[in-house]
């Protein structure tokens, strides 16, 4: 185990690249929040986007950054935080945060995020805006998804709304991606584990 000291204030990594070469770092510069990339091992940091970011995550291939603002819009640029334009604004919407992970499928076509307490999908380009699995369970919060390597399967997170949020109360469901373009998930979810339990 390795550990490293970088030159930043209040330091809070959010993401991890593909090859684990590279975090996502979010940090105070001089009073100001920012996102940067922090190399590992080695330690060199690049600063990449000047503003408070709640969440990033890069491609699979690692050419694209997507991530989300705490006034409820996401951003895509290139990888190194240049050339950046806005997918998705929610302001003067119900639900004005993105939370939970921006998660981009293995082939770098679609984005997906939790927006309130729903799954939500989108086209790497903005393109085509939908909630992932419209009327089911719409009484739990669903977050925190991720594909499988293969793109095949996308697990997520379920807890009942009502439910404490100090006790463990998350499920863990997986839903069996389409073949070809659609953008409707193939069959229903299935439970993987019984819960409740923290994951």
């Amino acid at each position: 185990t390795e550990i490293y000291t970088l030159s930043l204030h209040d330091a809070l990594p959010i993401y991890v690249s593909a090859d684990g070469s590279s975090l996502l770092v979010e940090a105070d510069d001089k009073g100001r929040q920012s996102l940067w990339s922090v190399q590992v091992p080695g330690g060199s940091i690049r600063h990449l986007v000047d503003a408070q970011v709640w969440n990033a995550a890069w491609s699979r291939d690692g050419k694209s950054l997507v991530y989300s603002t705490p006034d409820g819009e996401i951003f895509v640029s290139k990888s190194d935080g240049t050339g950046a334009r806005r997918l998705y604004s929610s302001k003067h919407q119900e639900f004005t945060y993105v939370s939970g992970e921006l998660v981009w499928s293995p082939d770098g076509s679609r984005i997906r995020f939790t927006r309130g307490d729903a799954l939500w999908e989108m086209s790497a380009n903005g393109d085509g805006l939908h909630e992932l699995l419209p009327g089911w369970r719409p009484d739990a919060v669903k977050c925190c998804g991720s594909w499988t390597p293969d793109g095949r399967t996308f697990l997520f997170l379920v807890k009942d709304e009502l439910s404490d949020p100090l006790l463990p109360g998350s499920q863990l469901w997986a839903v069996t991606e389409p073949r070809g373009m659609s953008w409707r998930a193939a069959g229903d979810p299935t439970q993987l584990a019984p819960g409740p339990i923290r994951w």
